[in-house]
């Protein structure tokens, strides 16, 4: 039997299983060419995913823990170093569903990390760091779901918001770029370590392309290019745009972006240098999608047969844009001299850097970074560039958001300018945040309905033999000529049998005589 009613097909990354692990890495690490410590100040640590598979019922994570620490170095004067430490760590997350060829998200949090000195002065650390994984595996499925029942049968519906997916695409591009080392730290000589990190910032839809806009941030320790060659640490910030091809895309629909730094190398741009060469690898995976909202069957009451299968989705709760209105000053580098006008502002990018759910409220913390280039009010008038970071606090009401859903964020800049005031370099800048909250819904929905066939029709008049006659009771529309028809005989034979019945005023129920004169009745 075929299917029957209405169905509507979507396309969903289905989450098959979702689950966090935690665990404590032990390591012994050890500093490189930097100077012994005395005592540790300061310890950060990150985790960093470097790659992910899905076998069956399990998923392998590879990653490393990028661990920044301050410390008194143990050389007179005791000054303050900083090195940076990898840690990395292999585990396997039991998720039963998952199948080769699923996608997995993992995300991976520092709960709490130490570094005990081995000795009282020493380059040796032993680290212990307490991680967890939220690990997600989904799977892209097709999937028709009734919407509307066949006639004769009464349904229960609910009502689903979900992202449908309309294309996806992976692709590998190359970031470059320069930075300077600030003043204050000297110039390199040698490069002994490079940590990446990637940050999407914005990305806008248009038709067959995705537009990706954002920063590359690597962390470089070198060897400085002075006489005694102490280690220093400098943070480079490399903005990339890149276009994606996605056939089968409007503007109206959204895009989430995955990206990763594949390969990552820093150079000199001669020994010893203060600009630095940033060359990257970044792989991103897009996935385009439009907010679809219908009400699917979930049960029909009557004769019919019914196939479910189950859903496992992030569904949308609510989806909103705000906006904050930023302002503040910047300070060129000491060095410099100061500004007489402003000749450009350009924004850096915008980075979310902690989202909060109350009931009905998104509280997102950020920072917008803006790169100021301004003539100096000096004789010769000469061009100079500074940098401001302006830390924003956005709350943005969303009917339904609650501490357990998900949130994604995506700001963007809407305006930004800088003008002169008083010696000051003051900028002003407008941040557009779009908020969707989601949570996760297992729900079984229909996907057939077969109906039974209609049962035979009741059988006719009795058979009427060729030499009998019958007894028929009238019925209402009956005529003597329609009787005549249906059972092969003619009006004058009826009269005959039925002397004294009128057959102009036959009554309903009234019995009356036919001769038979064929073999079946009509």
């Amino acid at each position: 039997m075929a299917c029957a009613g209405k169905y509507e097909l979507l396309k969903v990354n289905q989450v098959v299983g979702e689950t966090t692990k935690s665990f404590r890495l032990k390591e012994d690490v050890s500093l490189a060419k930097e100077p012994k410590a005395e005592s540790v100040l300061t310890v950060q640590g990150t985790g960093k995913i470097d790659r992910v598979e899905v076998i069956s019922g399990r998923v392998v994570v590879e990653g490393v823990v990028n661990v920044r620490l301050t410390y008194v170095a143990c050389i007179p004067n005791r000054p303050v170093h900083a090195a940076h430490l990898l840690i990395p760590f292999t585990d396997v997350v039991e998720i039963a569903a998952a199948t080769p060829g699923m996608s997995a998200y993992v995300v991976p949090s520092v709960e709490e990390i130490t570094l005990e000195p081995k000795e009282m002065c020493t380059r040796d650390f032993e680290a212990t760091v307490d991680l967890k994984l939220l690990v997600k595996v989904t799977q892209l499925k097709e999937v028709e779901v009734l919407v509307d029942p066949p006639p004769g049968l009464t349904a229960q519906k609910k009502k689903l918001r979900v992202e449908d997916v309309i294309a996806s695409a992976v692709r590998q591009v190359v970031a470059r770029g320069r930075c300077t080392v600030p003043h204050k730290k000297p110039a390199v000589e040698e490069i002994l370590d490079v940590m990446t990190e990637t940050e999407v910032t914005r990305a806008v839809t248009r038709k067959d392309e995705v537009v990706v806009e954002g920063k590359l941030h690597a962390y470089v320790v070198y060897v400085a290019g002075t006489a005694s060659g102490p280690v220093h640490q400098v943070h480079c910030t490399i903005p990339f745009t890149e276009i994606v091809a996605v056939e089968g895309i409007t503007g109206t629909m959204t895009a989430q972006v995955l990206t990763q730094a594949v390969t990552a190398k820093v150079e000199p741009e001669q020994v010893p240098s203060r600009t630095l060469v940033v060359e990257s690898v970044l792989t991103f995976k897009v996935l385009v999608g439009e907010l679809k909202q219908l009400e699917v069957v979930t049960e029909v009451s009557g004769a019919a047969r019914v196939t479910k299968t189950k859903l496992r989705v992030e569904m949308v709760v609510g989806e909103k844009t705000g906006e904050v209105v930023l302002s503040g000053a910047v300070k060129p580098p000491p060095v410099d001299p100061p500004a007489e006008k402003v000749l450009a502002a350009e924004p850096v990018g915008v980075t979310i850097a902690e989202t909060e759910v109350v009931d009905g409220l998104v509280v997102s913390r950020g920072h917008l970074d803006v790169r100021v280039v301004y003539g100096a009010a000096t004789p010769d008038q000469g061009v100079y560039a500074a940098d401001a970071r302006l830390v924003f606090t956005a709350s943005t009401p969303v009917e339904g958001a609650r501490p357990g859903c998900n949130v994604y964020v995506l700001p963007t800049v809407d305006y930004v300018t800088a003008r002169v005031k008083d010696g000051e370099i003051i900028v002003e800048a407008v941040v557009a945040v779009l908020i969707k909250v989601t949570e996760a819904v297992q729900q079984d929905v229909i996907t057939c309905v077969e109906v039974a066939p209609a049962p035979p029709a009741p059988p006719g008049p009795p058979p009427c033999p060729p030499g009998q006659v019958i007894r028929y009771t009238i019925r209402p529309g009956d005529t003597f000529y329609k009787l005549a028809q249906r059972y092969g005989t003619t009006v004058e034979a009826i009269m005959t049998a039925n002397p004294g019945v009128d057959p102009y005023n036959l009554q309903i129920g009234q019995v009356i005589t036919i001769p038979c004169n064929a073999a079946d009745p009509r």
